[in-house]
């Protein structure tokens, strides 16, 4: 027996297995990183606004690799991701608290209880018929700590998502900072003192649909904008100072539809 948690009586999270399901069709479901089903984890047991630091803290505790905000981003898009290919409905799972951190929809109702997982029972319908057989991706979260091999499995995860992305996050030397490395930059925008740097792929005209006026560009002035071609979503993270050179502050925001949200 273990814990799991039904989500608006649709979605069911095996925190052990890192696995969100279908209520209705157990056919569908979705495996997630192990640090993403930490993050969801810790949004529904805290059921309130989850800081930035208490994410780094405990999705990350113990695995040698310190996230940098952008990593965060990734984890909490993975979980979005997931609750969409589930849901057919337009529920917001998530949500974003600017420069805080993040939240469970308290609209989203959950119920915890225990129950066996049996993969067998997973591969059929609510009709007791076989589904169709599906590939399920290898458990990659063991006994509750990361290791090298998750680390490493949550990355090539990553880079396969993004498409065009290429990075590396693993290593406590680098402290995630590598990610950045071929970010074009600084664009300079008309009314800005911000410079601005661009994930790969992604040119001045891109930058220029976007509203940025909230930027505070006298104290954080190095804005780091990623626009990723498999989610609606864009992040900004603002710094003090270059980021590859371990900058004191900075700021991480998610926009929509040239809206910070």
């Amino acid at each position: 027996m273990q814990n799991i948690y039904v989500l608006n009586d649709s979605v069911i999270f095996w925190p052990e297995q890192n696995l969100l399901s279908c209520v209705s069709d157990s056919s569908k479901k979705v495996q997630l990183t192990g640090p993403s089903a930490r993050c969801l984890e810790l949004l529904i047991s805290r059921k309130d606004l989850v800081l930035q630091n208490d994410f780094y803290e405990y999705a990350w505790q113990g695995s040698g690799f310190i996230p940098s905000p952008n990593t965060l981003y990734q984890s909490i898009s993975v979980i979005r991701r997931a609750f969409r290919e589930i849901c057919e409905n337009e529920t917001d799972y998530i949500l974003t608290e600017t420069r805080k951190g993040f939240r469970l929809n308290p609209t989203v109702t959950v119920l915890a209880k225990m129950q066996d997982y049996n993969e067998d029972d997973s591969e059929k319908n609510e009709n007791g018929t076989d589904a169709p057989e599906q590939t399920v991706e290898p458990v990659i979260y063991q006994n509750r700590k990361l290791t090298h091999f998750t680390t490493m499995a949550f990355i090539l995860i990553i880079m396969m998502m993004s498409g065009t992305l290429t990075f590396e996050i693993y290593g406590t030397q680098t402290r995630g900072y590598k990610f950045f490395e071929n970010y074009s930059g600084p664009v300079f925008m008309p009314g800005s003192t911000c410079k601005f740097f661009l994930s790969p792929k992604n040119g001045k005209d891109r930058l220029s649909i976007l509203n940025l006026s909230f930027l505070k560009c006298q104290h954080q002035y190095f804005v780091y904008v990623t626009i990723l071609p498999y989610s609606p979503d864009i992040s900004v993270i603002s710094c003090d100072r270059a980021i590859d050179l371990r900058p004191k502050k900075c700021e991480v925001m998610d926009l929509r539809d040239e809206n910070v949200f």
